[in-house]
């Protein structure tokens, strides 16, 4: 079905047909559609973006922050957790922290694993020291998300999921270094 758009340069009369013809006008090829030119306030680079995008979220290009927040800086809401589950996180980077300690002291680690115990003496505690400090450090980036009031929750989330999953495959890859216990 064919559009027909006024372009506001000119004032010319312009027929388009189909999704995929170029929205310049044919007279002045000025762009028809309305396209922000907008500075990222996180990178400063330039970004085109049309109203749809903005009022859906569009992201900056370089940083892939929202360019609403851009904008509008006052329609950015910070992260608020509650605090039992700030406690609980604390509480286990606080663990996994002394444990790790513990073991670095000691050189020496005892692990469950899938029903046995498995016990690292020396050299061998290094991969599953590192795989408790980085369910430490997934732990404690989900208190400090809480509290930083900056744009960057895709950030935390990046760091906690990652650090959760690298952690996990350390664990799993642990159990070819240790030995079983009786």
């Amino acid at each position: 079905m064919p559009r027909l758009k006024i372009c506001e340069i000119c004032r010319t009369e312009n027929t388009f047909i189909g999704a995929l013809r170029s929205r310049k006008c044919l007279a002045c090829k000025h762009p028809m559609d309305r396209v922000h030119e907008i500075t990222c306030k996180n990178c400063g680079s330039q970004n085109r973006a049309t109203p749809l995008e903005l009022s859906s979220n569009g992201n900056c290009y370089s940083c892939k922050k929202p360019l609403t927040w851009t904008v509008n800086p006052d329609s950015y809401v910070p992260n608020e957790i509650p605090l039992k589950k700030r406690i609980k996180a604390g509480a286990c980077a606080l663990f996994l922290m002394a444990l790790s300690v513990d073991a670095i002291y000691s050189q020496r680690l005892v692990i469950p694993h899938a029903r046995r115990r498995v016990e690292y003496i020396g050299f061998e505690t290094i991969i599953p020291i590192l795989a408790i400090l980085l369910a430490a450090i997934g732990s404690l980036a989900i208190v400090i998300d809480h509290y930083d009031r900056r744009f960057n929750e895709a950030t935390y989330e990046a760091i906690i999921g990652r650090s959760f999953l690298l952690s996990f495959f350390l664990y799993l890859i642990s159990v070819f270094f240790g030995h079983e216990m009786a």
